[in-house]
C-alpha cells in the first residue's frame, strides 16, 4: 500500500464523517466501513490480476471497482449499513481513491504513456489522476440530489469504464487480448454493462422499498423543521427590526 492511499483512506474517512448523516453512517461505521472496503479492495486488485495472469506480482486497481459492490454486500450487513446509501459513499470513495493510487504513480515518475495536446506531451497518469478527482466531484454533486439515491453507483460504473477505456489507448502497456479486447477494456466494458443494469434496475427496486420510503419520509421532516426554523428566525429578525426603529423613534 503507497503512502498516498494512507492519505486516501483518511481522506475518504474524513468525507465519510463529514457527510454521515446523508449516508446513514454513525460514526463509527464512517470509520470502519473505508477501512474495511481498502482491505478487500487491495486482496481484490491482486486477485483479479492473477485470474489474467496467474500471478500475485501485480494489480488491476480497477478490479476494486469491479467487485466493491459484491464484496460491500456481506460489509454492510455486518455493520447493519443501509446497502445502496453505502453505494452511493462507495462511488466517491472508490473514484477518489483510483485517483490517489494514480497520484502516487506521478510522485513516484511511474507514467504510463502520453496524450499529445497541441504539441505537449502529457503524461497520461496526469490526466487519470485530474480526471478522477474531477469525477469524484461529479460524484459528490450527483449524491447531493434525492433522485439519484441509491444510483450514484451505477452513475459510478459508467463513468468510470468510459474514462478507463479513453485512457487504456494512451497507456501503452502490453495486455493479452481477451475476446478480442485487451483486459482491461474488457473488464472495463463489464462496468458499463453493470452500470447501466444498475440504473435501470434500482429504480424499479426503490419504489418498493420500505427503507428507501422511510429516506424519503425522515428527510421530508427534516425539511418541515428547517422551514420552520427559517420561518421562526425570520419572525425573530422582523422583531428586532422594528424593536430598533422604535428606539430610534424614541431618540
Amino acid at each position: 500500500m503507497t503512502p498516498t492511499l494512507y492519505v486516501g483512506t483518511l481522506f475518504v474517512i474524513a468525507y465519510a464523517l463529514k457527510e454521515r448523516f446523508m449516508f446513514k453512517f454513525e460514526k463509527w461505521q464512517a470509520i470502519v466501513f473505508p477501512i474495511v472496503t481498502t482491505i478487500l479492495g487491495l486482496i481484490s486488485i491482486r486477485l483479479l490480476y492473477y485470474v489474467n495472469y496467474g500471478t500475485f506480482n501485480g494489480q488491476f486497481f480497477y478490479a476494486a471497482a469491479l467487485t466493491l459492490p459484491f464484496y460491500s454486500y456481506p460489509v454492510a450487513k455486518i455493520l447493519k449499513l443501509n446497502y445502496f446509501l453505502a453505494m452511493d459513499y462507495a462511488a466517491i470513495y472508490c473514484m477518489l481513491m483510483t485517483a490517489f493510487a494514480n497520484l502516487g504513480l506521478m510522485i513516484n515518475s511511474l507514467t504510463q504513456g502520453t496524450i499529445e495536446f497541441f504539441g505537449l506531451s502529457i503524461p497520461n497518469t496526469w490526466v487519470d489522476c485530474a480526471a478522477q478527482f474531477a469525477l469524484a466531484g461529479l460524484l459528490v454533486w450527483l449524491s447531493k440530489k434525492r433522485e439519484k439515491r441509491y444510483l450514484v453507483y451505477g452513475w459510478f460504473y459508467v463513468i468510470y469504464g468510459i474514462q478507463r477505456i479513453f485512457s487504456e489507448q494512451f497507456r501503452g502497456i502490453y495486455s493479452p487480448e481477451f475476446f478480442g479486447l485487451n483486459v482491461a477494456t474488457f473488464w472495463c466494458l463489464i462496468c458499463i454493462v453493470l452500470g447501466i443494469a444498475w440504473l435501470i434496475l434500482i429504480p424499479k427496486y426503490r419504489l418498493k422499498s420500505k427503507s428507501y420510503a422511510k429516506i424519503l419520509e425522515e428527510e421530508a421532516q427534516q425539511d418541515q423543521q428547517i422551514r420552520q426554523k427559517e420561518k421562526l428566525e425570520k419572525i425573530r429578525q422582523q422583531k428586532q427590526k422594528i424593536k430598533k426603529q422604535k428606539s430610534h423613534s424614541k431618540k
